[in-house]
């Protein structure tokens, strides 16, 4: 009887033993069919990716294209040139040609930020002389709140430090205004919700 058993408990082992084995050759199978369709998967999308690439090429090559807004326009009321004081604190020992310059917001919507370089350029030669990072903003203005309006005039002091070992230096403080022009280029524009848009440096 315990013999005729064995027999029975091997047999049924044995039997277990190869179906659980053909199950695992299946399973091994079916994941090696379905690395199969992935890698299939997977050469499409990197063909797509190419013909987009070439797509896209195509399109940057294209001439017209669309530039951000002109933020402000700026009128230059007065220069001067202004020399540091022995007294003065350590950021104001320098040299000045000071520009009083009134700033429109030419922008849509209201801005926390127009980050840009103001450039003094020699009228005659269109050489350019000086130039300064401008940040227009209202951080401080307490009682007129601090966002830049569309249309809102804004009227600031910007600063060339001047260093007269630089002969365009001491040509952009002799002079007159009507012999100068005087530029704005934008770098970036924060609007208050958070949008940057940013312009060729």
């Amino acid at each position: 009887m315990k013999k005729n058993l064995g027999i029975v408990l091997t047999i049924f082992l044995v039997s277990t033993y190869s179906t659980f084995a053909e199950s695992l050759e299946d399973r091994v199978k079916a994941l090696e069919e379905k690395v199969k369709q992935l890698e299939e998967k997977v050469k499409q999308l990197e063909g797509k990716g190419l013909q987009a690439e070439s797509s896209n090429s195509s399109v940057s090559q294209a001439p017209a294209s669309i530039k951000p807004p002109k933020p402000v326009d700026f009128v230059v009321l007065s220069k001067r040139f202004k020399e540091a004081e022995l007294g003065e604190s350590l950021w104001n020992r320098d040299d000045k040609i000071e520009l009083k310059v009134q700033f429109t917001s030419r922008l849509k919507k209201n801005a926390s930020n127009i980050i840009g370089k103001m450039l003094l350029i020699e009228k005659k030669t269109g050489k350019v002389l000086m130039e300064t990072p401008v940040n227009i903003n209202k951080a401080l203005n307490i009682f007129k709140g601090t966002e830049i309006k569309p249309g809102e005039t804004l009227t600031y002091r910007v600063d060339f430090i001047y260093d007269k070992r630089k002969p365009e230096h001491r040509l952009a403080k002799e002079l007159p205004l009507d012999q100068l022009e005087v530029k704005f280029k934008p770098i970036e524009v924060v609007y208050s919700d958070g949008v940057v848009i940013y312009y060729e440096k």
